[in-house]
């Protein structure tokens, strides 16, 4: 009989922070400080969380045998054996149809169901194929971002959305310099994912600086915007970029000198820097948007 924790990884609630960007929405627009609202928000987190398991579960079932060859992911429920396959499927079907209904009564049913039909793909058949894999990551992020702006009627601005594909793009291909630093690290294992042969190190590295600068350059734009200035009421918008900057800087030194990129969440939940340049960027923001 598996224990009960096994079931709790099988979910993996480490990486529910990813769909904290359900808020992005309303902390941008300004409604945070609504509980009508952060209740709106609440239930496109809590529906993304159901999803994002429920993709979890169907990935794992699906990768099982190349798992049980990574010296972390052997050791996650399905590939390890502690939870039968079985018991994983029907688990995985009542998430995914619990998420299904929570988004079609509180109105964000298309960007969830988009995101559950592009995970299908991505499990079945875009994680073999190089950039098409990274890209569904990021495309799901985006997706997030739209639920949010459908749950709480909050319109995010054009320059986030792409802020938003550029940040997870970028994290995903560090992912990938992680899986080919593994296998030079250990041969004997053979590939940790099928479409890591389609990657070197060399077309990583130009990729993650292009990613890196150009989502930068990105948030400096929006920062000088007039409609954002004229939206915060402050002509000192440019100043946040600093925590952008030095949060890219960080996690770049974590890629490439460290070699260390495996979860970008468990990156975010132990590296106390990028901690602390994410919550000065947040508080920052959030002086501006609501202390005007």
């Amino acid at each position: 009989m598996p224990k009960l924790g096994a079931y709790i990884r099988l979910l993996r609630p480490k990486e529910y922070v990813k769909n904290l960007f359900v808020f992005f929405p309303l902390f941008f627009g300004g409604g945070m400080t609504r509980p009508e609202l952060l209740l709106a928000g609440g239930l496109a987190f809590a529906a993304f969380c159901l999803a994002a398991s429920a993709i979890y579960i169907l990935n794992d079932s699906l990768d099982r045998e190349m798992d049980r060859n990574h010296p972390v992911k052997c050791r996650r429920p399905i590939a390890s054996g502690e939870v039968p396959l079985a018991a994983a499927a029907v688990i995985g079907a009542a998430l995914a149809c619990g998420a299904v209904a929570l988004a079609w009564a509180n109105g964000f049913l298309p960007p969830l169901g988009a995101y559950l039909a592009l995970n299908v793909v991505y499990s079945l058949y875009a994680k073999h194929v190089s950039i098409l894999d990274v890209s569904c990551v990021a495309a799901g992020f985006v997706l997030r971002v739209l639920a949010g702006t459908q749950a709480t009627h909050y319109v995010t601005s054009s320059w986030l959305v792409l802020m938003v594909f550029l940040l997870t793009l970028f994290l995903a291909l560090s992912k990938r310099w992680d899986d080919l630093s593994l296998q030079d690290r250990e041969p004997e294992r053979g590939m940790v994912r099928r479409c890591a042969a389609q990657y070197s190190k060399q077309f990583i590295l130009s990729a993650i600086t292009l990613l890196s600068t150009a989502n930068t350059v990105c948030y400096i734009m929006y920062t000088l915007s007039p409609e954002v200035r004229a939206h915060l009421g402050s002509e000192h918008v440019f100043l946040s970029a600093f925590w952008v900057i030095i949060g890219n800087l960080r996690y770049l030194q974590i890629v490439l000198v460290s070699d260390d990129s495996g979860s970008p969440t468990k990156v975010m939940l132990r590296d106390t820097f990028i901690q602390c340049a994410v919550c000065c960027w947040v508080l920052h923001m959030a002086i501006l948007i609501y202390l005007k």
